[in-house]
């Protein structure tokens, strides 16, 4: 009952954070343009790479443990790596925006690099509040974090002149370190926890260094995998096409990057608390059917009302936005899918295997992006759904081969998910020939009902099964 009230917070707190993320989104593209908005993805892209250099797998790190009695170690570590971090990023931030072609995303580069601090040693707090099962505090964090992310953007553009990519850089800035406050805040009577100063060994600092390398190799890998395309783009095709690109992409991102949230923190728990292998097999199974569901109909809600989406939220600056939009939701699915086999393979500390396979990401995403950027922004779109569905492909026939899922739990969730994906499809082409105008808003709530049948009849509640 305990696990079921966190994920049903966790829950919560994913569509608040939806809802208010698109908010933000929509509020900052009426007043940002694609080629600012370019720069500051730049800036962005930047400090994501270099925060994975050793602080990446802080929340896998705590949540996996036995005990958190005492994290000492792990903030002296990260507190460490961060300073060593933001160092690099100043020396080398015009390097970084000469090569990639955009000499104006220097200075919002080293602005956000102060956030990095904040940004890892509140990552720690708040993976120990889901790990001690305090997510309400958690949820509440989250919601103010984007309401001053929002409030913090319209004070900047109100009093200040200079151009879109500094709003959003201090906005973000901002929210940042108020949330980090705000994290203090909520252990401030289990200080002791994260003192840095405490019974502290060289011994144990080597081992949390130890343990956070083996984590955030595999993140390093993953994100220059996830991001070759935004370096690509921005090399090749400018800030402006990479300001567009990034919009298309954030819009299923949001969704993606929640939902990994619920995965990454609630399923690494889970798995945790499994004694058997079948165990282990059943939640996993269950896990990925109700992953695959919840992909498929994000994805094409999102491709089949793409220009709708930009008519209504985005504006006229936008316009071109729909087609990239249309195309880059498809690999919402493979991705989704992929996230929920990573995360097993990371909960079971199969560092190798995870590795591997994001090796054969970097190396799918390099090579397709490179191959289809001579065609334009929309086919280096194609190329990330081709990567996407091979990495995806490569992730579950490793599960197969390696025995950690039977072929007929496989066969009949890709059974499930084409049924799904059918269903929306007939569902939208009969909407849109009677009630054009509002298809989006009608073509979703009636799709959900079906989807819920279908998982009513896939689980069986009196058993707790999944019938496949």
């Amino acid at each position: 009952m305990k696990s079921q009230n966190e994920f049903k917070i966790i829950a919560l707190d994913s569509i608040v954070q939806l809802i208010l993320q698109m908010l933000l989104l929509v509020i900052t593209s009426r007043y940002v343009g694609p080629a600012e908005y370019g720069v500051y993805s730049i800036a962005y892209l930047i400090i994501n790479v270099i925060k994975n250099f050793g602080i990446s797998g802080i929340s896998i790190n705590v949540l996996r443990r036995k005990s958190v009695n005492s994290l000492n170690a792990l903030v002296n570590v990260v507190s460490i790596l961060s300073i060593v971090m933001t160092s690099l990023l100043f020396i080398s931030s015009e390097y970084i925006s000469v090569t990639l072609n955009s000499t104006s995303s220097r200075l919002p580069i080293i602005l956000l690099s102060s956030s990095i601090i904040f940004v890892s040693l509140g990552g720690v707090i708040e993976s120990y509040l889901i790990k001690v099962s305090r997510v309400k505090e958690y949820l509440i964090s989250n919601i103010i974090t984007v309401l001053i992310n929002i409030s913090s953007f319209f004070i900047y553009l109100k009093y200040s002149e200079l151009s879109g990519e500094y709003w959003l850089t201090f906005s973000l800035l901002t929210s940042v370190i108020l949330r980090f406050f705000l994290l203090i805040f909520y252990v401030r009577y289990d200080l002791k926890v994260f003192n840095p100063i405490f019974n502290i060994t060289l011994s144990d600092l080597k081992i949390e260094f130890k343990n956070l390398y083996s984590i955030s190799a595999i993140s390093i890998i993953n994100n220059f995998a996830l991001n070759v395309d935004n370096y690509v783009i921005s090399k090749y095709l400018g800030a402006t096409s990479l300001g567009l690109y990034n919009r298309a992409f954030q819009i299923g991102n949001y969704t993606s990057a929640i939902y990994t949230k619920i995965i990454s923190k609630l399923g690494v728990k889970k798995y945790s608390e499994c004694n058997r292998s079948d165990e282990l097999e059943m939640n996993f199974n269950r896990i990925l059917c109700y992953t695959g569901i919840f992909s498929v109909v994000v994805s094409l809600t999102i491709s089949m009302n793409s220009e709708l989406i930009v008519n209504v939220f985005f504006g006229d600056k936008w316009s071109e936005l729909a087609v990239p939009m249309s195309v880059l939701s498809y690999s919402l699915i493979f991705r989704f899918l992929y996230k929920s086999i990573d995360t097993y393979i990371l909960s079971l500390k199969m560092e190798r295997v995870a590795l591997f396979l994001q090796l054969a990401l970097l190396f799918n995403m390099t090579f397709f992006t490179l191959y289809f950027v001579d065609g334009g922004l929309i086919s280096v779109c194609y190329s990330i759904v081709i990567s996407s569905s091979i990495q995806f492909l490569l992730s579950i026939t490793w599960m197969l081969y390696a025995g950690r899922i039977r072929l007929k739990y496989i066969i009949g969730n890709l059974v499930i998910f084409s049924i799904i994906f059918i269903l929306y499809k007939i569902i939208y082409v009969v909407l849109s020939s009677y009630i054009s105008v509002i298809n989006a808003v009608i073509s979703g709530p009636i799709s959900f009902l079906i989807i819920c049948w279908l998982v009513y009849v896939v689980y069986n509640k009196k058993n707790k099964k999944i019938i496949l």
